[in-house]
């Protein structure tokens, strides 16, 4: 019998994959023009911009993406309070941040126009914080299709406009005025859906905002560490090298950042779930979380593979080798990540439904802490030695990564962890060698490249099928796709189970 949780977790999932690949074909052809027409040193400017942005975003959202989400879902009868409560306190947090950000551009001494780009992209943080919280509140609701119409025509605006844009001959301000603007359409759209979970308004109470603010103040650190983490190197780079250098790095992370679309989409599902199971018992939370690695290895174990043997001919078709050859080993080192980073979002979801989100603070001031130092020592020496800073960053990235799943895989031992599928592991290792030897022997013929990738994930996917990974008595694939995603999550993550 199908069991009820993984009902839901299959149905956002696929609303937010349907939405993805919208989203994410708009990501690619976007990808395939700002770098080339605006070359390595803009782009990097734009880059940084937008990483300064968004570390001062978690300021503003202060852990709401996690916490708001963990008490809507259990207890959706809050929502319009909390909606309210939190909105008057990301307007009064993204006063401060927009200070803070004029302020950390006037002590790093960057130079026109990085204040200007700073500044459009800050500004445009305000609409973006309140959409949050409204994603929020209907992740906590389970009802992912409203935000995600939202996120459509954002990237299709922003695709549109700014290869528009880019085509008069306009730089990278006008790119950054481009994204704010998609990102308040966003807004006004998501906000357009807001009557089908709040059907009023209550009044502010500023005890209530205080007592959320409170609240909400370990997953405020962690999503402060995580962010400084994902964002400091590029800050380091722009400090230690030059814009050029910040631009190889940013194109791939550009990429290596699109590609975690999957575990981001499955975790946001997973999420609101991992929490209300966490009411009931531990062994529902220990399958759920047991089942949910399963298929974030499937997923991300031929993506990591595709990238790294590709990564010449991927950065060759998006960016131009003639600019961006450096952003090559760049993404390989991040196609290693990759897995990491597809691992940790299972991991890091489970960590805090389980409610141990100070503990999970902690490690990631840590990890904060260890990126830094890394960073510190590797961007020099691999400046010095290759000229390419962006190789201690991206080799940075990959071991704090490391460091964050081990700490994490430590804070879930016990029954958690006690049932890792070992099996499983070791068919999706094997089907994943069978493909990099399929790709790697078809190399030598000339035939296209995509030609010898599709081969590859097609001997994966055989494979997989013949070491029997699946039950073979629940139908898959079929013609409507929402379906098809909902039956591969039956049938593949949650067979086997009850209804509770």
């Amino acid at each position: 019998m199908i069991h009820g949780y993984a009902k839901s977790v299959a149905r956002n999932t696929a609303i937010m994959m349907t939405a993805q690949v919208i989203t994410w074909a708009s990501s690619f052809v976007l990808m395939m023009f700002l770098p080339k027409y605006l070359g390595s040193s803009s782009y990097g400017e734009l880059y940084l911009a937008i990483s300064i942005a968004t570390m001062f975003q978690v300021i503003i959202e202060f852990g709401g993406q996690y916490h708001i989400t963990k008490e809507i879902s259990r207890s959706r009868e809050a929502a319009p309070h909390i909606l309210v409560n939190s909105a008057l306190t990301r307007i009064f947090l993204w006063a401060i941040s927009i200070v803070l950000m004029l302020e950390f551009c006037k002590v790093a001494n960057y130079v026109w126009p990085v204040p200007l780009l700073v500044v459009i992209l800050g500004t445009s943080k305000l609409w973006e914080g309140i959409n949050s919280l409204l994603r929020n509140c209907y992740q906590g609701f389970e009802l992912m299709e409203y935000p995600s119409i939202g996120s459509v025509v954002e990237r299709v605006f922003l695709m549109v406009a700014a290869i528009t844009v880019l085509l008069t001959g306009s730089g990278q301000v006008m790119i950054a005025a481009v994204m704010a603007v998609s990102t308040f359409l966003n807004f006004v759209v998501s906000a357009s859906f807001a009557q089908k979970i709040i059907h009023s308004l209550p009044k502010i109470n500023l005890g209530k905002a205080k007592s959320l603010l409170k609240q909400g103040v370990p997953y405020f650190m962690w999503s402060i560490f995580a962010t400084i983490y994902y964002r400091v190197d590029v800050i380091m780079l722009s400090l230690m090298t030059a814009y050029s250098v910040v631009g190889w790095y940013g194109a791939a992370y550009k990429l290596f950042d699109v590609l975690m679309f999957f575990p981001s989409i499955f975790s946001q599902a997973l999420f609101p779930v991992l929490s209300r199971i966490t009411e009931t018992t531990k062994e529902n939370l220990t399958s759920a979380f047991q089942k949910s690695l399963d298929v974030i290895l499937f997923v991300g174990i031929p993506i990591a593979i595709l990238l790294f043997l590709f990564a010449r001919q991927i950065t060759g078709f998006l960016f131009g080798l003639r600019e961006y050859q450096n952003s090559i080993i760049i993404m390989k080192i991040f196609s290693i990540g990759l897995l990491l980073v597809y691992v940790d979002f299972v991991l890091g979801s489970t960590v805090l439904a389980s409610d141990k989100q100070k503990l999970w603070s902690i490690i990631a001031g840590i990890a904060v802490l260890v990126n830094i130092g890394l960073n510190y020592f590797l961007i020099p020496f691999y400046q010095s030695w290759a000229g390419n800073g962006g190789i201690g960053a991206a080799i940075a990235t990959v071991l704090t990564e490391f460091f964050v799943m081990c700490s994490a895989v430590f804070l879930l031992k016990g029954r958690t962890l006690d049932k890792i599928n070992i099996d499983f592991i070791i068919k999706e290792i094997l089907g994943g060698s069978l493909m990099a030897g399929t790709i790697i022997l078809l190399k030598g013929i000339s035939i296209h490249w995509i030609i010898q990738g599709a081969a590859g994930m097609l001997v994966y996917l055989i494979s997989v099928f013949l070491l029997y990974t699946y039950d073979k008595d629940i139908e898959i694939f079929s013609l409507d796709y929402a379906a098809s995603i909902k039956n591969y999550f039956y049938a593949v993550i949650y067979r086997g189970e009850t209804e509770t």
